[in-house]
């Protein structure tokens, strides 16, 4: 008899992509603070701005990508590259899609390349990571044991 290690219900799978987002937000953002102490030390306002853009763009990248999570329960083949493909896509393709709203709503906006590109590489990174983290934990947990039938695990 074969079971799962760790069922992959619906709610499950929701809760570790929150987690995972989560997790991997507080990761990158950590790093990107303390490799800019400088600048984010002269003022609360911007470590407010920051950190307040960063938990939008991550909350609306998790509630697209949540249909995802819901609807695909098997995490073997081309499903996993679909869901790592799409994963680590959504923040980057989301900021782009924001950026030229904001563009086309006020043309006469300054636009700095440097500081996009910035921003575009955190986000990636939060998605890279996520994803990473996300699928990794399901793949591993997804594996089943042999049990006999005393109970007890007879291998892999």
């Amino acid at each position: 008899m074969q079971t799962p290690r760790w069922p992959a219900s619906r709610l499950r799978r929701a809760v570790l992509s929150l987690l995972c987002a989560i997790f991997a937000s507080v990761i990158v953002l950590a790093c990107v603070i303390a490799f800019n102490y400088e600048q984010f030390s002269q003022s609360l306002a911007s470590w407010i701005v920051f950190i307040r853009g960063a938990v939008l763009i991550i909350a609306i990248a998790w509630v697209v990508t949540l249909p995802l999570v819901l609807l695909i329960s098997r995490f073997d083949g081309w499903r996993f590259w679909f869901l790592a493909a799409s994963g680590t896509a959504v923040g980057p393709a989301l900021l782009i899609a924001l950026n030229l709203c904001i563009r086309l709503a006020a043309p006469s906006q300054a636009f700095s390349v440097v500081d996009s590109w910035k921003v575009e590489l955190v986000v990636t990174a939060i998605s890279l990571t996520a994803t990473s983290l996300y699928l990794v934990t399901l793949k591993r947990s997804s594996h089943t044991y042999n049990y006999d039938r005393t109970g007890c695990v007879t291998g892999k």
